[in-house]
């Protein structure tokens, strides 16, 4: 019973300290995010500030098109994740229930595409781009970051998918439903915690590219959050508050995406549980 409870403690202990490592940062960020400037420049910091100062006083400081950049993003995440979802699905369907060998070279290569570095494509992505007329455009942006989303979307789907017995599409078929039609409304269905994943993954990925977004777009209000908010720190002046307020604008959106896909998180869990 001693050594029960003794290891009870020590995990709770341990469950503790990660939970304060890992919001920390967050909480942090806030913070500051809300202090006055005065008060960011304080040493030794204050952990525990005084509520009554708290103001907006950082976003305001913000010297930056804000909405525009937080637009711009979204719009991209949004495109993004549209385009993977629309080539993932059938791909990872395909994968799935086609084990041919040309088929299972293909997933291989594109699960292996995943490991090039995004430095290494760069240069020549920007020389097609640049011939192709998408260079400070939308598309240059989307199309490079869908080099990266789409292997490892494929990926999961055509592994989530294959936890889905073939029986129940069978039945449907047997039932008359065109593969098109069975797809569409068995396996789809079917795949939704599947789907949330990678929506959300496609989401985030897309919503915090810099590389791709700082090369293939122009500064000022046609990048993203993730460029603009590094514009805010100068080379002699730099405001925290600022910073961590467009920080803090930053995180929303992938949070709230979170919170409406949680549910088919939960359902996928229990249903491999099951």
């Amino acid at each position: 019973m001693t050594a029960g409870l003794l290891w009870a403690s020590l995990r709770s202990a341990a469950i503790a300290v990660l939970l304060i490592c890992a919001l920390l940062p967050i909480y942090w960020m806030l913070l500051v995010a809300l202090s006055p400037t005065g008060l960011t420049l304080t040493w030794p910091p204050q952990i525990w500030p005084d509520v009554t100062g708290f103001s907006l006083e950082g976003l305001r400081n913000a010297d930056g098109p804000v909405a525009a950049w937080l637009w711009n993003s979204t719009r991209l995440a949004a495109f993004t994740t549209i385009a993977t979802l629309l080539v993932s699905l059938p791909a990872g369907y395909v994968i799935a229930r086609r084990q041919t060998p040309e088929v299972k070279a293909a997933g291989l290569l594109m699960l292996l595409s995943k490991m090039v570095p995004a430095s290494l494509l760069i240069v020549p992505l920007y020389i097609f781009f640049r011939r192709a007329g998408l260079l400070n455009s939308d598309p240059a942006v989307v199309l490079a970051i869908l080099a990266y989303t789409i292997p490892f979307a494929t990926w999961l789907m055509s592994v989530y998918i294959r936890s889905i017995p073939r029986e129940i599409e069978e039945a449907s078929l047997l039932d008359g439903a065109s593969p098109a039609r069975t797809f569409l409304m068995i396996t789809v269905p079917l795949s939704a915690p599947a789907i949330a994943a990678v929506t959300l993954y496609s989401f985030v990925i897309a919503w915090n590219d810099y590389i791709f977004a700082r090369t293939f777009l122009p500064l000022g209000d046609q990048t993203t959050i993730a460029v603009g908010a590094t514009t805010l720190i100068g080379d002699f002046v730099l405001e925290w508050n600022a910073v961590m307020s467009v920080a803090t604008l930053a995180t929303l959106p992938p949070l709230l995406l979170f919170l409406v896909l949680q549910r088919y998180f939960v359902a996928g869990l229990v249903s491999g549980h099951d």
